[in-house]
């Protein structure tokens, strides 16, 4: 367990010092990479939600996270945004929609965290052949509760960043959806995995406010041509397209006067 421990003050050192999550996790994943021999290596995405919880519920709070496994080793870094956590575990195994018996509690090492409103959960675990097979399969989630949902205010499944897997739950493969990788749930998506939002966005390059309008008019006309809207949502939708103040194009810089 040198290595561990070795890791731990190093992190933690560097944490406080920089107060850089990129730099703590860089040098995690070099010390757990060289202090065992990998049999195996995956990257997981989560996204925390409270549209994933059973049931679902109206938070407006959110988090997100990042694991990376070597061998059986599981390095975890997750953030809990904008709320206050009185829990917060990994489960397993359950696939999105069902619970699972509790795994863990999360590790907050850093409870001085330099983000407002944030709370950060980092540390390794050794796994079991038979729970990495589990996480490999997307079946440990987090869950993390608040005083205002005590079973759990959002939610989230470690899923394993594979070609074929479907990481933001879209429908779309994650190999195909590298623009809009976390759209959020429940939402149409076109081909590619964004929503019309993403793909014709208020604040793009946009000539005037005119080819925005007609570009959210094709795209919301193709989402109901590809059954993804009803009628009644698109009208809606191009409606509130043609009543923002979406496609300005961007001001021009000021010039400098000659000498400054």
């Amino acid at each position: 367990m040198k290595c561990s421990v070795a890791a731990t003050k190093i992190i933690a050192g560097l944490r406080r010092r920089l107060e850089t999550a990129a730099i703590a996790l860089s040098v995690t994943f070099w010390l757990i990479s060289h202090c065992i021999t990998p049999a195996r290596a995956l990257d997981y995405s989560l996204t925390l939600n409270g549209y994933y919880e059973t049931p679902r519920n109206n938070s407006t709070n959110f988090g997100v996270g990042y694991a990376y496994t070597a061998g059986n080793w599981l390095f975890y870094y997750i953030l809990a945004i904008r709320m206050q956590p009185t829990a917060a575990a990994i489960f397993g195994p359950a696939p999105a929609g069902s619970n699972g018996p509790f795994i863990t509690d999360l590790t907050n090492n850093f409870p001085d965290s330099p983000y407002p409103d944030t709370t950060e959960y980092t540390q390794w675990i050794e796994l079991t052949d038979e729970q990495l097979e589990q996480l490999n399969e997307g079946l440990w989630y987090v869950n993390i509760s608040s005083s205002n949902y005590p079973l759990g205010e959002l939610r989230g499944q470690l899923c394993p960043q594979t070609d074929d897997g479907d990481c933001d739950g879209d429908g779309v493969p994650n190999i195909l959806d590298h623009l809009c990788p976390q759209t959020l749930p429940g939402s149409p998506v076109n081909s590619i995995g964004c929503t019309i939002f993403e793909e014709v966005p208020c604040n793009g390059p946009w000539r005037d406010r005119k080819e925005y309008v007609e570009a959210f008019r094709d795209a919301a006309m193709r989402f109901w041509k590809e059954g993804k809207l009803t009628v009644k949502e698109r009208n809606a939708l191009i409606k509130k397209a043609e009543e923002s103040d979406c496609g300005h194009p961007y001001p021009l810089p000021i010039p400098l006067e000659p000498g400054n």
